[in-house]
Parts: C-alpha cells; structure tokens; sequence
C-alpha cells in the first residue's frame, strides 16, 4: 500500500493522441471526519473530480474507485491534485491508464 499526497502535485504523462480512461484510486489514510480533506483532481486541465472528500464517501482505510475519460491532443497527459480548501492536502493510492474505445 502506497499514497502520494502533498500541497499540489501532478504529473505529465507522454501518450500519442486520443482519448484515455484514467482510473483514480483513492484511499483515506489519516482523516477521521468529513470535510478535513477536499480537493479537485483535474485531467487535461478539466476538473472532472471537483471538491472530493473520500472520507465522506467511504470512510477511512477504504478503497474509493473513480473513472473518468480525457482527450489527449499535445501528446501528454496531464492529470493534476490541488486543494479545493486552503490546509487540506491531495491523496491518491495509485492510477490505471487505458486507450479509450470511444
């Protein structure tokens, strides 16, 4: 088991062009209440996860799985956490990547 957290991160991911489902996988190591953490997850610079509260979803020490889809033109993938409240700190566990059939 492994996190990444921190005030703001990202990564840039280099893939040829098209469309990617991203899946996010989330857990909550250290909150005990909802609202201690929020943040946005952002693909190719588009909130797609806006103000997420795992705790509030599932708890502590649960697995929360979100997809999404973005298109990539500029070949990289841009995938971006930053605090949607001043103090709280992005989380993720661990992220898939996958060519979109659309």
């Amino acid at each position: 088991q492994s996190i990444r957290y921190g005030t703001s991160f990202g990564y840039r991911l280099p893939v040829p062009n098209g469309n990617y489902d991203v899946v996010f996988h989330f857990v909550e190591p250290s909150a005990t209440a909802s609202g201690t953490r929020g943040f946005h997850c952002l693909v190719e610079g588009q909130n797609e996860i806006p103000s997420l509260d795992i705790f509030k979803l599932t708890g502590k020490n649960r697995e929360l799985v979100i997809s999404v889809t973005g298109m990539v033109r500029d070949g990289e993938l841009n995938l971006d956490f930053v605090p949607a409240v001043a103090g709280h700190v992005p989380v993720i566990s661990s992220i898939e990547l996958h060519r979109s059939q659309l």
